[in-house]
C-alpha cells in the first residue's frame, strides 16, 4: 500500500494572446488598420503557445467529464473533471463583437497542478485525506496521529452538525476533541492502532474515563482504528450508563467510523470555483 497521496490543490495558468477590437481585424478577417500587426502577434504567439483545454486527464489518459459549460453571450466558462482521479481542467473565454465584425478575443486556461504527500506526516492535507480515506479506507493505519484527530474533528463536525474544537495537547490528559452540542460538552479521545485486527482494551478506556471524571464531564465518545472492542469495554460502558453513572458513551470502531465517512460530505476543495467566481480580466 502506498503512503503517498497525491493532491490537486493549487494551480496553473496559461493565457492567451488577447485580439484587440479596434477596427482593424484579426486573422481570418484581415482588415488592415492600426492595430492589425498587434493581432497577428497575439495569433502566432497563441497557435504557439496556448493549447487550452485537452479534455483527457493527463494521468488516468481517459475523456474527462464536462462538468460545466456555461456562456452569457460574450463570456464562456468549460470545466472538465477527471471521473477517476479528480484532475480538472478549466477554460474561460471572452469575445465581443463590434466595430466593422472586429471580435475583442481572450482566453486563459487554469489547470489542477499535482502536489503528492506522505499520509505518515503530518504536513499531509487534512481535506484530501478525507477524500482518499473514502476510497482507500485502509489507509487510515498509516495516517500521523495529529492528522487522523483532524479528520475525526471534520467528520464528526459534519456528522453530528456541531461544533468540533481539537484540544489534543499532553496536557490535557487523553481529551484530544470536544463536541459543542449542548450544555454540557462530550469529550472524544482518538486512538490509531497499526492494524486493524487490533482490539481496543479495557486499559485504554479506564484511562478515558478517568480523564473525563477529572474534566467533570459524563458524556463521552471512544475512537479507535482497531476491529473492535474488548468484551469487558463493552461490558464496563453498559454498566456505567444503566447506572447513570455515564449520561453517554459512544464507542466507535474501523468499521463504524468508515460508515460515518462515507456519509460525510465531501470537504474537496474546489479551486476551479473559485477561479469562476472572478471577474474575467481579474483573472488575467
Amino acid at each position: 500500500m502506498s503512503n503517498y497521496l497525491v493532491h490537486y490543490s493549487e494551480y496553473r495558468s496559461i493565457e492567451a494572446k488577447e485580439y484587440i477590437e479596434d477596427g482593424c481585424g484579426y486573422p481570418g478577417q484581415p482588415i488592415k488598420g492600426e492595430g492589425y500587426s498587434t493581432n497577428i502577434e497575439a495569433y502566432n504567439w497563441n497557435k504557439k503557445y496556448y493549447k487550452g483545454a485537452s479534455g483527457i486527464c493527463p494521468f488516468c489518459k481517459i475523456s474527462m467529464k464536462v462538468r460545466i459549460n456555461n456562456s452569457n453571450g460574450w463570456e464562456t466558462n468549460k470545466l472538465w473533471e477527471c471521473i477517476k482521479c479528480g484532475w480538472w481542467e478549466l477554460e474561460r473565454k471572452f469575445e465581443w463583437g463590434g466595430v466593422e465584425g472586429d471580435v475583442a478575443y481572450a482566453a486563459i486556461h487554469h489547470e489542477a497542478c499535482v502536489k503528492r504527500f506522505s499520509i505518515e506526516k503530518s504536513e499531509a492535507p487534512t481535506k484530501a485525506l478525507i477524500d482518499h480515506l473514502k476510497s482507500k479506507p485502509d489507509i487510515i493505519y498509516g495516517i500521523h496521529k495529529k492528522k487522523m484527530e483532524e479528520v475525526v474533528q471534520y467528520v464528526f463536525s459534519s456528522f453530528y452538525n456541531c461544533k468540533v474544537e481539537h484540544c489534543g495537547k499532553s496536557h490535557d490528559g487523553g481529551i484530544d476533541l470536544i463536541m459543542i452540542d449542548s450544555d454540557e460538552p462530550t469529550l472524544i479521545q482518538v486512538k490509531c492502532r497499526e492494524r486493524k485486527e487490533s482490539v481496543e482494551p479495557i486499559s485504554q478506556i479506564r484511562d478515558f474515563l478517568g480523564a473525563m471524571w477529572i474534566k467533570q464531564s459524563r458524556k463521552g465518545i471512544f475512537v479507535t482504528t482497531a476491529d473492535h472492542y474488548s468484551n469487558v469495554s463493552v461490558k464496563t460502558i453498559n454498566q456505567m450508563i444503566s447506572k447513570e453513572i455515564l449520561e453517554s458513551f459512544e464507542m466507535i470502531d474501523f468499521e463504524r467510523f468508515v460508515e460515518m465517512l462515507h456519509i460525510t460530505k465531501s470537504p474537496k476543495e474546489a479551486v476551479w470555483e473559485q477561479l469562476m467566481n472572478e471577474t474575467f480580466y481579474l483573472a488575467k
